[in-house]
């Protein structure tokens, strides 16, 4: 079983942003996918931080590419919401 930092390597890890931009970026998304967001972000805890992601370009290339973001505790990705896949 993978550990949850396995899902996404921190070499995926971009900028920091904020769950509250974040939220109202997703305001067009069907109520499912906003409770998902929901369900994500309501995990963060005191000094988290909540990161984009994005795959290498080689993995988009061969259909396998996914971005989104993640909650990074301790310097350990500890869960991720992917919003884009190829």
């Amino acid at each position: 079983m993978r550990e949850p930092g396995d899902w996404i390597p921190c070499e995926w890890l971009g900028a920091e942003t904020s769950a509250e931009i974040e939220t109202e970026e997703l305001q067009g998304f069907n109520e499912q996918y906003l409770a998902e967001w929901r369900s994500f972000i309501s995990q963060m805890q005191p000094g988290d931080h909540l990161r984009h992601f994005s795959s290498p370009s080689e993995t988009w290339l061969a259909l396998a590419g996914r971005a989104g973001y993640a909650i990074v505790r301790e310097g350990k990705v500890v869960d991720s919401f992917i919003t884009i896949l190829s």
